[in-house]
């Protein structure tokens, strides 16, 4: 092998130093221009993110004008409201009762005791006296008032119990079965606010008549909800809900009452039971099954949206979005983020317009 005066390396030798010199040129260029992308990234603000971009395909989505609304909902069923039982105050054996479901309007039989009718009638105060001739109170104008309701007349609506009202009575009291007497016992009439719906009987056939014979609900439809503790404070009486039964049908409900204590829920931790009146009756007639209850938390109108998707944390703090021109390039454009709600999210700043492209990574 020859070798060159004075070098003391051969032609291989030479050979393999410039080939790492090379190499080592290369290397200089990659990391000169790393670092110059780096300083471009920075710059731009794109370093910093709280999570690294994905490394699959990314796509672009439209800034959009919209409302966004952000909303809570609730689980519940349908039902009749809160059931009570019915302050029955005539004493005897049962022998005849209203079957479980059946509605009870003025003037029906509540309860059949030793086959004499406790007849509902409408009203708020409850009876607590006899009624006869030369009584007066309110109570009295109660009873008159639906008397008139049941079509007798011949006596004059109010508050004095006098010798027209009891000849109304005694005619009532015929068409009734009942001993004419001109007197309505305690006993004889039980009020509630308006028509019953039966929900359970409370006493058999046979057994002696107590206080309690049947439990009653309206017959207007309710959606009775399971309302989170921590999500109570968001509702009040009169709050609006939009109800969406098991048939999708929507309807809009306000909430009436709220429990006073909580108690443990099937899906872990402390719920409320909160009773929501359906506004339009006819869209409940009949429906059946579970009822989804929505409030609206916040609602946002005409403002430029974008997936949450899209949106960047910056390096130096804050939030921007990257637009795309047409010709494919990118800027970050700063934003500031406002209401989140289906996917989207509020944003706002200089240099973003409606229309304008941006990134999404998927």
């Amino acid at each position: 092998m020859s070798r060159r005066r004075g070098s003391g390396r051969s032609h291989d030798d030479e050979g393999r130093t410039r080939r790492g010199r090379t190499a080592m040129w290369a290397t200089a260029a990659v990391v000169s221009a790393l670092a110059a992308t780096g300083a471009a990234l920075f710059a731009t603000g794109t370093f910093g993110h709280e999570q690294q971009t994905p490394t699959g395909q990314v796509h672009t989505a439209t800034v959009v004008r919209t409302t966004l609304v952000d909303q809570v909902m609730f689980q519940g069923k349908l039902g009749t409201g809160t059931a009570t039982a019915l302050p029955v105050r005539a004493q005897g054996t049962v022998t005849w009762l209203p079957a479980t479901g059946s509605v009870l309007r003025r003037g029906d039989a509540v309860v059949r005791i030793d086959n004499l009718p406790v007849t509902l009638l409408y009203g708020g105060l409850p009876a607590y006296r006899e009624l006869k001739k030369g009584t007066t109170g309110a109570d009295v104008l109660q009873f008159t008032t639906n008397l008139r309701a049941l079509g007798y007349v011949g006596f004059a609506v109010g508050d004095h119990y006098d010798s027209g009202v009891v000849a109304a009575v005694d005619r009532w009291q015929k068409a009734l079965g009942r001993p004419v007497t001109g007197r309505i016992a305690l006993g004889d009439v039980v009020y509630a606010p308006g028509p019953r719906t039966v929900t359970k009987q409370l006493s058999g056939l046979g057994t002696p008549a107590a206080e309690q014979v049947v439990s009653v609900a309206g017959t207007s439809r309710v959606a009775v909800l399971n309302v989170p503790e921590d999500d109570v404070a968001l509702l009040h009486k009169g709050t609006g809900l939009t109800l969406r039964l098991a048939d999708g049908t929507r309807t809009e409900a306000t909430v009436s009452t709220i429990a006073a204590e909580s108690s443990p829920s099937a899906e872990g931790g402390d719920s409320r039971t909160v009773t929501a009146s359906i506004t339009e009756q006819s869209r409940a007639r009949g429906a059946t099954g579970p009822v989804v209850a929505e409030m609206v938390k916040e609602r946002h109108a005409g403002v430029l949206a974008v997936p949450v998707e899209a949106l960047l944390a910056l390096s130096g703090g804050g939030h921007g979005v990257e637009v795309v021109d047409a010709a494919g390039a990118g800027r970050v454009v700063a934003v500031r983020p406002g209401l989140y709600a289906d996917g989207k999210v509020e944003v706002s700043g200089a240099g973003l317009a409606e229309g304008m492209k941006v990134k999404v990574a998927e």
